[in-house]
Order: C-alpha cells, then sequence, then structure tokens
C-alpha cells in the first residue's frame, strides 16, 4: 500500500475544492464552472465506465437532458491551456527546486467503435496474442507526467499534465490536429514543458524524462531541449557507435567511431559491475549495474549517450525462485 501522507476524510473536501476553485479562469460564466466541478467529482466517484453518460448517472441527472453537457465539450466551453498551465503551477508548488525534476513520457490507446470518429485508424490491439497480432480501430495519444517527491518507502505519483493525439494520413482528421509519430509528440511533450519551466523560474533546474524503448531513438535524442536528459529502455541487440577520433587531412570528418559491443555483449563482460540500493513500495532492493560510454546511436551523431546495463536474477526454486529480466538503458548526456 502507498504510505503517501493522507487527509483525513473530513478535511480532504474542502482541500478538494479549493484546489478544483483555481480552475475558475478557464471558462468564462460561472454556471458553466459549476457543472464542470460536477463532472469532476462524479469522475471520482464513479465505479463504472467513465463516460459522459455514466457520469450523468452518479449524479441523479441520468434521466434529465444530456445536451448542455455535451456541449461542455464539443462546444470547447474549457479553455485547456489554462487548465494544464493552472494544473502545472498546483504540483510546482509540491515539487523541490533542488535537485532534477522527473516526468515520464508514455504511450495509449482508447478503443473506438466507430471508423469516422475523429482521430481514429487502425492499430495493432495489445490483448491479442504476440504470435498472431490482430488490429482493432483506436485513438492512438502519447502523455507526459510529472512525479511527486519519493516517500522514504519509495512511492511517487505520477501527476498528467497533457496529452497529444497520435495520428497518421490514414486516421480520420481531428480538426486542426497536425499529423505525429510518437517520438516526434514526445520531443514536442519534453520541449513544451522544458519551455514552462524556464518561464516558472526554473532554468536551472535539470528535467529527467523516463520513458521506454519508443523513445531511444535518433529522432528523440537529437531532438532533446537544453537541460534535459532522457533514460529511456533499449533493445539488447542496439547498435552503439564510438565517438569519433580527428583525423587531420582535407575531407569531411567521420561522425561515427567504430562500432561497439551490443546491451546484451556488454552483460557478459567483466569489470564495471557496482551494486545499488533503493527502497521499492517499502521493500529494499538492490540491482548489480553497469555503465559504459559514451556512444552514439546511428542518425544522431551529435547526442552522446551513456549505455546502463542492470543484470538480471535468478535464484532459488519452486515458490522461493525469483526472476528477473536483464535490463538495458540509454542515458542522454546532457
Amino acid at each position: 500500500m502507498s504510505r503517501h501522507a493522507t487527509i483525513p476524510a473530513p478535511a480532504l473536501v474542502p482541500v478538494l475544492f479549493r484546489l478544483l476553485a483555481a480552475y475558475r479562469p478557464a471558462v468564462c460564466q460561472q454556471r458553466v464552472f459549476v457543472r464542470v466541478v460536477h463532472v469532476t467529482l462524479a469522475l471520482v466517484l464513479a465505479l463504472g465506465r467513465h463516460t459522459l453518460s455514466q457520469v450523468l448517472v452518479v449524479l441523479g441527472w441520468g434521466d434529465s437532458d444530456w445536451s448542455a453537457w455535451y456541449r461542455l465539450f464539443s462546444r470547447a466551453r474549457l479553455d485547456l491551456a489554462v487548465v494544464r498551465t493552472t494544473l502545472l503551477a498546483q504540483v510546482l508548488a509540491v515539487v523541490p527546486q533542488t535537485g532534477p525534476m522527473v516526468a515520464v513520457v508514455d504511450a495509449t490507446q482508447l478503443p473506438r467503435t466507430s471508423r469516422t470518429l475523429p482521430g481514429v485508424g487502425y492499430t495493432v490491439a495489445p490483448r491479442t496474442p504476440k504470435w498472431r497480432r490482430g488490429i482493432h480501430l483506436a485513438q492512438r495519444y502519447v502523455g507526459l507526467s510529472l512525479l511527486l517527491p519519493r516517500t522514504d518507502a519509495g512511492d511517487s505519483r505520477a501527476i498528467p499534465l497533457r496529452w497529444l493525439l497520435l495520428r497518421t494520413a490514414a486516421t480520420t482528421a481531428m480538426g486542426d490536429e497536425p499529423e505525429r509519430t510518437e517520438p516526434a509528440g514526445a520531443s514536442e511533450l519534453m520541449t513544451w514543458l522544458r519551455d514552462r519551466l524556464d518561464a516558472a523560474g526554473r532554468a536551472a533546474q535539470v528535467l529527467l524524462v523516463l520513458g521506454d524503448g519508443a523513445y531511444s531513438t535518433a529522432t528523440v535524442l537529437k531532438g532533446l531541449p537544453e537541460r534535459t536528459v532522457l533514460w529511456a529502455r533499449c533493445a539488447k541487440n542496439r547498435a552503439l557507435y564510438a565517438l569519433p577520433t580527428y583525423r587531420p587531412g582535407r575531407g569531411r570528418q567521420r561522425r561515427y567511431g567504430e562500432r561497439g559491443p551490443t546491451p546484451q555483449q556488454t552483460l557478459h563482460t567483466d569489470g564495471g559491475w557496482q551494486p545499488h540500493s533503493f527502497m521499492v513500495r517499502g521493500r529494499a532492493v538492490t540491482v548489480t549495474a553497469k555503465l559504459t560510454g559514451p556512444w552514439l546511436v546511428r542518425g544522431a551523431p551529435f547526442a552522446p549517450v551513456m549505455l546502463v546495463v542492470v543484470r538480471g536474477v535468478d535464484r532459488g526454486k519452486g515458490t522461493t525462485r525469483r526472476q528477473r529480466d536483464p535490463q538495458y538503458f540509454l542515458v542522454s548526456v546532457a
């Protein structure tokens, strides 16, 4: 269970309404703001699907006219730019300015049933077996979340800040939303957050972004904003190159050096392994890791990275067996 500091139930409601009151400038009319507050509370209390119809049922207005509630979203009654600015200000109020600020970038998809719904296209269905992939209609998004300070037990909560629609030429148009890939969307989100941090007086604070293997690509690495470090998972057979050496004489200098060992090959080398211990959900975890580099990724010759290899675990037998696959990460050099 999470060991974050909790607020007693009688004091939770005033705190929640005080936080929601800060979003009043996001709407023009008071009655529209009251409707937004009702929707927010119903989303917290809803036990079923978090649809607008389910929200109205939770509020006890399932038999009333729904048109005003749908206009809240279809007529852009809510200024999302103001919402994002207010949310970021509230999160920064509890995040210290010392040490790096940690964010997480990841993509998700929302299954849909209509081919004409804006932003919908065919994509890989996640619930189909790997040996027989299927497809379904869905909207794909990439989002950026900010992590709150870790507790002594190693817990941390993620606060979603912004989501971008991912679409190609094959998906249905969604207003003026441009076409973008997942790496391009991640770069746009990191640049957006870096600019907001600089405007908030945190230009000297380093932004550490965590991601999976979809973001350890040359597109993301060469588009990183200043004072931003990317820590992303990479494949075990990822091609890495050493830094080039200067060669006197005429002609273009080489941008890549000799090809180095793959992350999986580094796993079987001796020397450089060090144990590291940290807390995860109240439990002390010790891993053995190795740091090598700097390396270059093909397509990003001016964005050096470090390789972090974490050894796996396979010990014990039967019910006491503990197994963890080795992990490989690329860390950008700020």
